[in-house]
């Protein structure tokens, strides 16, 4: 059995889109083969550049390469249908790594407006204080409505402190829980005699890596020493 040749070829199937096959081989014993012969034979020059599969460049895919790869690692995706086959890039989701995590919008609630942004935030929210003895403070926060549903277990909220005026530390951090609208945590071995800050920070995380949005403002409870009361430090 002879051929014609061999090649990568694409063509358009029943549902207009793009079908592409490597290697086709084409015996001369077809009919169909005999006919594509004989247009080769009389407009090879016309035929071929509709029959020969394009490569594309490195970051696009799909007919006539217009389609951008997502965020695939190492920036390689199939030329084909843009499946990234070693995976998406931090924060990226999906098999084409289109699909940021997080990604929509939150509500300004200084200004009543909308911003698009990937990172959560908690910028102009504010924390609850409550001394429940000389060594422990109840911090009650609201979460962040805006985090969708099937990416909240990527994100989380870290109670910072501060000693006086000193630096902030991060504390202990929880998991954003959908189930609920207001987070409530305990901190112990606070020193009774110390003023303290506190303020949450709200952060996604994947792979391992956590990213911090802006925190909620600060708030003060003074030593237990002194008259006990809260004070808001926006």
């Amino acid at each position: 059995m002879s051929e014609i040749g061999q090649w990568n070829c694409c063509w358009a199937s029943v549902s207009y889109k793009k079908v592409c096959a490597k290697n086709i081989h084409i015996p001369t014993t077809n009919a169909f083969a005999r006919s594509v012969r004989y247009v080769i034979d009389i407009a090879i020059e016309a035929i071929l550049p509709f029959f020969i599969s394009e490569v594309c460049d490195v970051g696009f895919y799909g007919v006539n390469c217009e389609e951008e790869c997502g965020r695939c690692k190492d920036d390689l995706c199939s030329g084909d249908d843009g499946h990234c086959s070693d995976g998406c890039q931090i924060w990226f989701l999906g098999d084409l790594c289109k699909k940021e995590i997080g990604g929509f919008a939150s509500k300004d609630i200084r200004y009543k407006s909308y911003l698009y942004t990937a990172l959560p935030s908690l910028d102009g929210s504010h924390v609850f204080l409550k001394r429940m003895s000389e060594s422990a403070v109840a911090i009650t926060w609201t979460q962040d409505p805006w985090i969708p549903d099937k990416h909240a277990e990527y994100y989380g909220y870290t109670v910072a402190y501060a000693e006086g005026s000193g630096d902030f530390t991060d504390g202990p951090s929880v998991p954003h829980n959908v189930s609920i609208k207001n987070r409530v945590m305990i901190v112990t071995n606070i020193q009774s005699d110390n003023d303290y800050r506190f303020k949450v920070r709200m952060y996604r995380e994947m792979d391992g890596e956590k990213e911090y949005g802006l925190p909620s403002a600060s708030t003060r409870i003074e030593s237990a020493a002194q008259k006990s009361y809260i004070t808001d430090m926006t």
